[in-house]
């Protein structure tokens, strides 16, 4: 229409202001696919769809199959607004019915992990006749296993399913898994149990690494195919999301721990009342009806492939995780630390020197035929994403590296403290139900320091960053032991009264040992801790992940949980004799010591950031001196 009208060789003003509007209103009739091709700032690239249509990749929102005029305004503000500026209903907390299927999936989801870890020790203890620590290490070996696998389940995300297809399919492995170990329950046999063991823990590897990031995807309030309007559109926007991003990751940890409660209410009583089949049982029920919530919304779910072509705010495919470890590799190779390739365009190196430096290895295949940059170090085939991607990715695994102890003494609360209790004075309580007590805490506190503790610190200028939560996290969670380790000489004198008690023909046994109440300290304290720590990293281990690895990064934290569990395993297998609360001892010990280690990665990462703040502002200083192809130049990748 445009090329037909400007045909005309003489006409007057009227009819040139006639044809003007007519262009106008012609181009405001095309489709929005047309539109968004002919945009400049908008390249689309277009997806052969099944049928011969043609659909253009959206990252945020899909285009229905009908004609639609393209949004005039792409950024908006409204978090319950989609692209084109549509009401998308609301729940009570301000989510879309898509987060809220995935917050109640969650929950039920959680509801059977917890349900069937709740009473694992025991089951190992009375109904397979192992001893404490060997039922100790097997349950640590088993929570161990079911955190490495999600290491597996997120490369199969990011580079072949997706984070959708992942959790459907893994979660019906698990429903298969809690089926085999509820049979070998009734049956007695040992060789199902470790069966089902093993493929629950396959099972929860491709959903643990999935759920969370696939929830907060639903949030992603810019449109990442489309260029802001202004600067203060991307930046009000880029606020909007991350508040409901923390708001929905709190959410989501509270839903965890109402499974989790749930769980240690049921499962214990009926685990007493009709034995450990039907304990193993219910948990599979309750994963059934999570799979099933979490399917009935797919049509309305943002689901992003690894084959789309438009990925959130890079435009770029899925970092493959073995081109991650080719870089790493030959970093290795040439004898040369982490540090000091990744610092060098962001801190070690000035502005003035360091573009030599960035040059050196930011340069992509094909830019130019004589480029001395990736392909000057034999890593053909390696995408500028992928160094970035790298480089952020070793910003945020050594902090992550602490967090090894952290569990190792965490997930001693459903073993060694469960164990503990089973000593003491219950008053017709079952032992492991004392996880209610965490549960409900968890529940309480969340809200209170998201909307109370937090914001009186910040009014005060105290600083409560993600790194210093963790620090305060640590401290607690070793406090906390060195509690039980205290309470745990007592309650093994007060077991040994009441057996002599039992001997001598004495009927109430119960008074000679110690009361369970008096672990409510150290569970209040580890709850603390819990907040301070899990919810912490979480939120950061999402906030500094790639864009493109966020899943991986996720199975990284909860590889975290493997490593940490695995070195409980030892530490009960080879520290038996100490006695239990020596090595409780030792446990508070070491989590000290982990905290010395991680004050100084805390510097680290503080003198890192304050160099990357420079760095960007020196940038945009000199960007704003040159013209657009000394930019282009000049630019480098900096420190997200």
């Amino acid at each position: 229409l445009v090329h037909t009208t400007t045909t005309t060789t003489t006409t007057t003003l009227d009819e040139q202001t006639k044809q003007t509007s007519s262009i106008g209103e012609a181009e405001s009739s095309l489709p929005a696919e047309r539109q968004s091709v002919d945009n400049k700032n908008t390249s689309m690239d277009y997806e052969e769809m099944p049928g011969g249509a043609s659909t253009e990749a959206a990252c945020t929102y899909h285009l229905s199959k009908t004609e639609q005029p393209a949004p005039a305004v792409p950024i908006h503000d409204d978090p319950d607004a989609d692209a084109n500026n549509n009401k998308i209903p609301s729940s009570c907390l301000g989510f879309p019915p898509t987060v809220m299927a995935i917050l109640i999936t969650e929950t039920a989801e959680r509801f059977a992990y917890y349900g069937f870890r709740a009473v694992l020790v025991l089951y190992f203890t009375d109904e397979l006749g192992f001893s404490d620590d060997l039922a100790i290490s097997l349950f640590a070996y088993t929570i161990a296993f079911a955190t490495l696998m999600p290491v597996f389940g997120a490369i199969i995300s990011d580079g072949y399913l997706g984070k959708y297809r992942t959790i459907v399919i893994f979660g019906w492995i698990y429903i298969v898994g809690l089926s085999v170990l509820t049979a070998a329950a009734y049956a007695d046999d040992v060789v199902s149990t470790f069966i089902g063991l093993f493929l629950i823990c396959v099972g929860t590897g491709g959903i643990k690494p999935c759920v969370s990031p696939f929830g907060a995807d639903q949030l992603i309030i810019v449109d990442d195919c489309e260029d802001a309007n202004t600067a203060d559109d991307e930046e009000q926007a880029a606020a909007a999301t991350d508040k409901m991003v923390q708001k929905y990751f709190s959410w989501f940890y509270f839903c965890i721990n109402l499974g989790s409660l749930a769980s240690f209410l049921l499962i214990p009583s009926v685990r007493a009342w009709l034995g450990y089949g039907a304990a193993f049982l219910i948990p599979a029920i309750f994963l059934v009806v999570s799979m099933l919530v979490f399917v009935s919304k797919k049509s309305e779910y943002r689901i992003v492939t690894p084959n789309d072509e438009c990925r959130s705010t890079s435009s770029q495919s899925s970092t493959s995780l073995m081109n991650v470890l080719r870089i790493y590799m030959h970093m290795i190779k040439q004898s040369r630390s982490c540090c000091s390739y990744f610092c060098c365009s962001c801190v070690c190196c000035n502005t003035s020197s360091g573009s030599d430096c960035n040059n050196q290895y930011d340069s992509v295949p094909g830019d130019n035929d004589d480029d001395d940059g990736i392909n000057s170090l034999s890593l053909r085939g390696i995408t500028r994403q992928e160094i970035e991607d790298t480089k952020q990715l070793a910003l945020v695994l050594p902090v992550l590296a602490t967090l090894p102890v952290f569990w190792m003494l965490y997930d001693q609360t459903g073993s060694v403290w469960t164990l503990q209790a089973d000593e003491m004075n219950l008053y017709g309580i079952e032992p492991e139900q004392l996880g209610v007590l965490n549960s409900l805490l968890i529940m309480m506190f969340i809200p209170l320091f998201d909307r109370g503790i937090y914001p009186w610190c910040d009014q005060r200028g105290w600083s409560m960053s993600h790194l210093h939560r963790m620090s305060y996290g640590m401290i607690l969670i070793a406090l906390s032991f060195f509690i039980s380790g205290v309470l745990e000489t007592q309650v093994q004198k007060g077991a040994r009264e009441a057996e002599d008690a039992e001997d001598a023909g004495e009927t109430d046994t119960d008074s000679y040992r110690v009361d369970v109440f008096w672990q409510i300290p150290q569970i209040v304290i580890i709850a603390v801790a819990e907040i301070l720590v899990c919810v912490t990293g979480l939120e950061f281990a999402f906030a500094k992940a790639p864009t493109s690895m966020k899943s991986v990064v996720m199975a990284a934290f909860l590889l975290t949980c493997c490593i940490g569990d695995l070195t409980a395993a030892l530490l009960y297998a080879s520290l038996s004799w100490l006695g239990r609360d020596n090595v409780l001892h030792v446990c508070g010990v070491l989590m000290l010591l982990n905290w010395l280690v991680f004050l100084q990665v805390q510097k680290w990462w503080n003198a890192a950031d304050d160099a990357a703040d420079s760095v960007v502002v020196t940038s945009e200083e000199s960007s704003s001196n040159s013209g657009e192809e000394e930019q282009e130049s000049a630019a480098v990748p900096l420190l997200s």
